[in-house]
């Protein structure tokens, strides 16, 4: 199942992330620093669906490409625009 909305509760140091699935379930309902949000988006669709296990090695991995040429975000940005995958 997929996050169909997400919910974003903003404060000061930390906020809360709801992601609501298309049949009204809580996929996810967590706290997160405002310094990891930013990798939290990043990285939970690939997350999610357990084709990364530490997002944060997988942020790590994806600067490592990007200082080597390799990354090609806007194959991947618009792949998932259009459903389908990069």
């Amino acid at each position: 199942m997929k996050v169909k909305t997400v919910g974003l509760d903003l404060a000061k140091d930390a906020f809360q992330v709801h992601g609501i699935s298309e049949n009204g379930h809580v996929m996810c309902n967590r706290a997160i620093k405002r310094a990891k949000l930013l990798r939290f988006f990043a990285t939970h669709p690939k997350h999610a669906t357990g084709e990364v296990l530490s997002s944060g090695g997988y942020l790590r991995g994806m600067v490592e490409k990007a200082r080597a040429g390799d990354l090609h975000l806007e194959r991947s940005f618009y792949g998932r625009l259009s459903g389908q995958a990069a």
